[in-house]
């Protein structure tokens, strides 16, 4: 039993790891969407994809990007930076408590994953990603994870 507790243990640390390494990074690029403009990210994107254009003007992925951009407005640029920075900080702050064994956020982060599972589950219905599929499946896997971290710890507190 406690070689299995360890498997799992081990499992939550590293999927927490993880999630709160993409939640600094989800932060970070919420914080540079806040102080670039939208002409700058169409500018970007439009000399990434310049030579590949040119080499083949019906690129998958360029033509993809460039009409993207073209409706990058400067409110969808604000509205991206303020999702990614909340979502990005309440995950980071979530992961901290979690690492820290703060018995408190346990709960707390299992009610959060699970609105921002729902949340994703409804967002990849509407518009399929297998970005969006992965992401809830690491999700899901914290959450599980949580819940037995949680459940072993609560036990060990009242012995």
């Amino acid at each position: 039993m406690k070689k299995i507790y360890s498997l799992e243990h081990d499992a939550f640390r590293i999927t927490i790891l993880l999630k709160g390494v993409y939640s600094f990074l989800e932060l970070l690029a919420g914080l540079f969407l806040l102080f670039i403009t939208s002409n700058q990210i169409i500018s970007f994107i439009a000399n990434l994809f310049k030579d590949e254009l040119l080499e083949d003007p019906t690129d998958f992925i360029a033509t993809h990007m460039m009409a993207f951009t073209s409706t990058f407005s400067n409110s969808l640029r604000i509205f991206a930076a303020v999702y990614l920075i909340i979502h990005g900080a309440v995950k980071f702050g979530l992961i901290a408590g979690l690492w820290k064994k703060k018995i408190i956020f346990y709960p707390i982060s299992l009610a959060v994953f699970g609105l921002f599972i729902a949340y994703q589950i409804c967002s990849y219905i509407l518009h399929p990603s297998l970005a969006l599929f992965a992401l809830t499946d690491l999700d899901m896997l914290i959450v599980v994870l949580t819940f037995l971290e949680y459940r072993h710890l609560k036990e060990n507190i009242i012995k």
